[in-house]
């Protein structure tokens, strides 16, 4: 999207997937390691950005909720400390637009139907979600905070789509086809998705807009998970999903994932329509689901 907006991108890269993914795409990358000050101030000094997006994340592709801590550190670790050796690097080589990558479900529960971008963040989570949060909140006020940067936090909601955990061959998707993937408690938790192409129009957006601050990018249909769990197993042909208590799911696959089904709070995209001139193209839920499943789904 950013060479088809004729925007001259280069990506931040290191062996493995990822750099052999740009390779095929004929797409510009500099090696870089961004938890080295030195490393940075060496490609920025080269490149002299305008503007620096910050997606790092190493999530791994089958999160164990019962191992939030340990999967999640790796992660953590880039947007507390890479966040600010990218901020420093901006900042002192000419760039003067900072946008970083939050996520949407990390509200707390609260009375209120959405939560919108001035609703506080989750900080009594439960055990390590807890870490995620304060990565987050370091991020967010690095992204906001750095003098002579203008910053934007995008905070996506669940990605949906081709190559995510509810696309075909995804985690989720594995799960619930194998009949895996219970439903905990009444299945109220209310889930915000997103559609890749969706965060990456948003990001677009961004950076074309002069809107600094906090956005939610989610679709229009947040949904419960009693509702979109049964209709994802029976389009994926598999078994409806059993029936457990919220207090035995949470035993078994800890306290994240009993927050996530019982008590997460969906979020509000108005603000984001509203200010960066942003239209999710797969408006409702069951579209960002449904695309994903299609077999020959590619982006």
């Amino acid at each position: 999207m950013l060479r088809d907006e004729g925007f001259d991108a280069i990506a931040l890269s290191r062996p493995g997937r990822g750099r052999d993914w740009l390779d095929q795409q004929r797409f510009a990358h500099v090696d870089c390691d961004v938890l080295n000050q030195a490393s940075l101030d060496r490609v920025f000094a080269e490149v002299r950005p305008d503007a620096v997006v910050n997606q790092l994340t190493a999530i791994p592709q089958n999160l164990n909720p019962r191992r939030l801590r340990s999967e999640l550190a790796p992660t953590n670790r880039l947007r507390i400390e890479a966040t600010k050796l990218l901020a420093n690097a901006a900042r002192n080589h000419g760039a003067n637009r900072l946008i970083s990558q939050g996520i949407a479900f990390a509200y707390a529960p609260g009375p209120f139907t959405l939560a919108d971008e001035d609703e506080p963040l989750f900080e009594g989570a439960p055990s390590g979600f807890d870490d995620a949060v304060k990565a987050i909140q370091s991020l967010e006020s690095t992204t906001l905070t750095t003098d002579g940067l203008r910053g934007t936090v995008l905070r996506y909601g669940h990605f949906c789509g081709p190559g995510t955990a509810y696309g075909r061959g995804g985690s989720i998707w594995t799960a619930v086809t194998n009949g895996q993937f219970p439903l905990l408690g009444d299945g109220r938790g209310q889930f915000s998705l997103v559609h890749v192409r969706d965060a990456a129009l948003a990001t677009v957006c961004a950076l074309r807009s002069d809107a600094v601050g906090i956005f939610n990018i989610v679709n229009s249909t947040p949904v419960a998970v009693s509702e979109w769990l049964p209709w994802y197993a029976r389009r994926l042909g598999a078994r409806q999903p059993k029936s457990v208590p919220a207090w035995l799911g949470g035993l078994v696959a800890g306290g994240y994932a009993r927050h996530l089904m019982v008590s997460q709070p969906g979020a509000d995209n108005k603000k984001a329509i509203g200010e960066l001139g942003w239209q999710p193209q797969y408006e409702t839920w069951q579209a960002c689901l449904e695309d994903g499943l299609q077999p020959d789904g590619n982006l």
